[in-house]
């Protein structure tokens, strides 16, 4: 007896491949595909009666069962869309069933499809899937020049064309266009292209995907962590010090991706610091004073750092508005570093490590016994900083800043 196999072949718009496929339906027993290609099987085979059982593809989940179910007796036979292995059945498959060959026979991607549509090279595009995942990632992406992304019914061009616009300054607006394929390989396929208002207006038909093309450079800054002080637009010399920035950013040991809350950002020159070195991670700005939050709006446009998202309001009472977090460092309290520290030990946030800045007496005292107290490992850092041109010239002496270090202790 032949051993079990899983053959997934791809396929695109209306279109059956005709290579050999008698003989991977004669080799399977099971087959599972949408009801419109089981339609278009039966010049081939009668499915349904017979030895051949179809299983519907969707929903994915009961597909992957009723797989489970038979496929160590019998071989099964998949026909999906395009490429498997372009964030398609094919990473499912291979983590459901490790053990057992899979055989892909992938057709076009949609993603050659609406390049080649559109004469628009391909081998330099960031790649994105919305399917299932949270919006917001779109804003970590924005930082590449082309972008390809899989759209579904809830995160459609028009909504990601309106989000562009309410996010970005009109001039920057007007440096994206967006191309769309709708339908691709189908009868009704359509094609769209046009500025972010144009898009914003329409409606498109599923399933459909986009390319999001951006003119210029992506940054105004050609490195990715070291800005100065009179790079950041700040109130009254209110900056965490190039210094103290440096050691903070270092002490947090940023991920590449998850999420970062900077809470009582100031400027939000740890956030700008923290966005371009981490282009991948999701920043959270949270800043209480009207003039801080122009200011950090104003240095996250400058720098195109898209993905820092600005929240107005005071913490702790705004942090529940905010994903968890995987670090947070918490520049500014407003009196209220008791009440913080409370509600992220008693919300046991998944936050990894937690850094603080602190210069009065109070904050140096009390915040590493709140850790302690909740469970954390803290240690605290004194960084004193001292500043002078050559030739020599008058030395300017900082106040030293402690950098209160608290980690999660896992039992």
């Amino acid at each position: 007896m032949d051993k079990s196999v899983i053959i997934v072949i791809g396929i695109v718009g209306d279109e059956l491949p005709a290579a050999h496929i008698d003989e991977h339906i004669e080799r399977c027993s099971a087959i599972v595909a949408s009801e419109s290609v089981i339609e278009r099987l039966q010049k081939y085979i009668r499915v349904g009666r017979g030895e051949k059982q179809w299983i519907p593809i969707a929903p994915v989940s009961r597909a992957l069962d009723s797989i489970s179910n038979i496929i160590c007796s019998r071989s099964v036979l998949i026909f999906t869309s395009g490429d498997p292995l372009f964030f398609g059945l094919g990473k499912m498959l291979t983590n459901r069933f490790p053990d057992t060959d899979i055989v892909f026979l992938p057709a076009l991607s949609s993603l050659q499809i609406c390049c080649a549509r559109f004469a628009i090279p391909w081998n330099d595009a960031t790649f994105l899937s919305l399917h299932g995942r949270p919006f917001s990632d779109l804003n970590k992406f924005l930082h590449c020049s082309k972008l390809f992304i899989l759209t579904d019914q809830t995160n459609s061009p028009q909504k990601i064309a309106g989000h562009l616009i309410s996010l970005l300054p009109t001039e920057e607006q007007n440096k994206y266009r967006m191309y769309i394929g709708v339908k691709l390989g189908t009868k009704n396929e359509k094609l769209c292209s046009g500025s972010l208002q144009a898009i914003s207006r329409k409606t498109f038909a599923q399933p459909n995907c986009l390319i999001l093309l951006r003119t210029g450079n992506t940054h105004e800054t050609p490195y990715g962590f070291g800005l100065h002080e009179d790079e950041i637009r700040h109130s009254r010399g209110l900056i965490t010090k190039n210094e103290v920035r440096a050691a903070v950013i270092h002490a947090l040991r940023l991920p590449a991706n998850g999420v970062f809350w900077d809470i009582g950002a100031g400027s939000g020159s740890v956030s700008i610091e923290a966005a371009l070195s981490k282009p991948g991670l999701s920043v959270y700005a949270v800043e209480q004073k009207q003039q801080e939050i122009d200011n950090i709006t104003a240095n996250r446009n400058h720098y195109k750092c898209w993905n820092i998202s600005i929240h107005h309001g005071r913490a702790p009472d705004i942090l529940g508005m905010l994903p968890a977090p995987d670090c947070i460092f918490i520049g500014g309290s407003g009196g209220a570093l008791s009440e913080i520290i409370t509600y992220i030990s008693d919300k046991n946030l998944c936050a990894e490590r937690i850094v603080i800045t602190a210069v009065i007496k109070e904050t140096i005292e009390t915040a590493p016994e709140l850790f302690y107290r909740s469970g954390y490992r803290v240690s605290v850092s004194v960084v004193s900083t001292s500043r002078y041109t050559h030739p020599p010239s008058q030395q300017v002496q900082f106040n030293p800043i402690h950098i209160i270090q608290a980690v999660r202790c896992h039992e």
